[in-house]
């Protein structure tokens, strides 16, 4: 659930508050947790590597979110990658987030459009 409180008549837009239930409160989906208070397995994309996991991490995130865009009214949603205490290590985070984004982007049969954004952003793009 998401909407606008008009929190004053008299100050017009300027009070208004963007309220949104978040669908997983502001946790990242789960599984897609980097940081040291987490035990979710990194994304290594090396091809090399026995374990490499890009394609399975790929189509579980795009699992996630389709079935969270199935209760949203617009075609954007938002994700939510961060939670209490969080961002410790934020190396490591962004890190993955980066190789997420990357392959997620390069999915060529996905119609997710994968990015960093802010609340204020998702707000214009969604009223």
């Amino acid at each position: 659930m998401e909407f606008i409180w008009k929190g004053s008549s008299n100050l017009g837009s300027r009070a208004d508050l963007f309220t949104v239930v978040l669908y997983n409160n502001y946790s990242p989906p789960p599984g897609f947790c980097y940081d040291v208070l987490c035990n979710d397995e990194p994304i290594n994309d090396d091809l090399e590597s026995p374990d490499y996991n890009v394609d399975e991490r790929v189509n579980r995130f795009l699992q996630y979110a389709v079935h969270q865009s199935e209760v949203y009214r617009t075609n954007n949603i938002i994700l939510t990658m961060g939670g209490d205490f969080t961002y410790q290590q934020a190396e490591m985070y962004f890190s993955n987030m980066d190789i997420l984004i990357r392959y997620v982007r390069e999915r060529n049969s996905s119609d997710v459009n994968i990015f960093y954004s802010t609340p204020s952003c998702y707000l214009k793009s969604s009223t």
